[in-house]
């Protein structure tokens, strides 16, 4: 019922106060403002003014024809169709949850802490914390993509859970996981689309298909008409995606004081920038590229990464070899497993 949940969102504007609601139904307000009724027409009376009594509230009844703006106005909102009102059946969520982490020693998939794409049906979210397009009773915000995704539960325990409507949104998610990286489900299309190549730009730890049957999954109320009429038929499947990989070099680097990088074809020295991001020491970090471009950026780079990060990178840590045959010491000298010499590039 619209008046309840009007109470349960706004109830501190709207308790105590006088409420002027508008309809194009003359029945309605004939109903309304008589008190009376048959059948379930006076059920519905009765818990309306329930609802009244419960917060002291007032409301004006008033009638409007649907030309009125006003009307218009509410008859659109009501006609809007949310191509994200798809929900999973519990069945799927449960088996994506519970799927063996490939490589994960043992671990799951995992329960998500947040559902960005939940929807306003009671059991249109996969998690107590959930975003929706539209506000109702329960939602930690609407808009996902303005608001974090690295949110945990009350464990600690940080998952999310991404299914954006199939038919859009799915390029807009991806990028945003791009940018700003965390542990994700994500459910999307099992076709090839524009936006499958950012798909290569993420970490994923693991994939999982999900082939079409009646019962993968329902559509809502709000859903697009010809969904409604017709189910559409899409195959799925799962990406179980992490944040960027940064402990195996943590892990090498507390074996010895300061990593030795010989980057080959480095481009720009990427594998310079992500090691200092990642707070590394830098002793020695030789840089092989032979596109003239990519060595007069790497120059511009490291101009920058000197004065950024001076307590992890010094001007004799680094070396640019140039095109052609070159001889490159390592280490002042020492080859990464200990022996003296240097390394010839042909």
């Amino acid at each position: 019922m619209a008046l309840e949940a009007l109470a349960q969102q706004h109830l501190a504007n709207i308790q105590h106060q006088g409420v002027q609601w508008f309809t194009d139904s003359q029945v309605a307000v004939a109903l309304l403002k008589g008190l009376k009724g048959a059948g379930e027409s006076l059920q519905e009376v009765k818990a309306i003014y329930s609802i009244l009594m419960a917060h002291d509230m007032e409301m004006d009844w008033q009638w409007l024809p649907r030309t009125d703006q006003i009307m218009e106005l509410a008859d659109a909102f009501s006609k809007e169709t949310d191509a994200g009102d798809i929900i999973l059946s519990p069945s799927t969520v449960k088996y994506i949850c519970a799927h063996p982490l490939t490589g994960g020693g043992g671990r799951k998939w995992g329960e998500p802490s947040l559902d960005v794409f939940g929807g306003t049906a009671p059991d249109a979210y996969q998690a107590d914390i959930f975003y929706t397009k539209y506000a109702c009773p329960g939602t930690s915000g609407i808009n996902a993509f303005g608001r974090p995704w690295n949110v945990p539960n009350s464990k600690g325990w940080q998952l999310a859970w991404g299914f954006p409507p199939p038919s859009a949104l799915v390029a807009q998610a991806i990028a945003y996981l791009r940018d700003r990286p965390c542990h994700a489900i994500l459910i999307s299309p099992a076709v090839v689309r524009p936006w499958s190549a950012l798909l290569q730009e993420l970490r994923i730890l693991d994939t999982l298909p999900s082939p079409f049957r009646d019962n993968l999954f329902r559509v809502g109320s709000r859903a697009p008409v010809d969904w409604l009429r017709s189910k559409p038929q899409w195959w799925l499947r799962a990406y179980r995606i992490g944040p960027p990989a940064t402990s195996k070099i943590k892990e090498y680097a507390n074996l010895q004081p300061g990593l030795r990088i010989l980057d080959l074809c480095g481009g720009v020295g990427t594998a310079l920038l992500a090691a200092l991001q990642a707070g590394l020491q830098i002793q020695r970090y030789c840089l092989v590229e032979i596109s003239a471009t990519a060595r007069s950026m790497a120059l511009h780079m490291r101009k920058q990464l000197l004065q950024q990060y001076p307590g992890q990178l010094s001007q004799e840590a680094l070396t640019l070899a140039l095109a052609g045959k070159v001889m490159i010491p390592l280490a002042r000298g020492s080859a990464p497993g200990g022996s003296e010499g240097a390394v010839k590039f042909c």
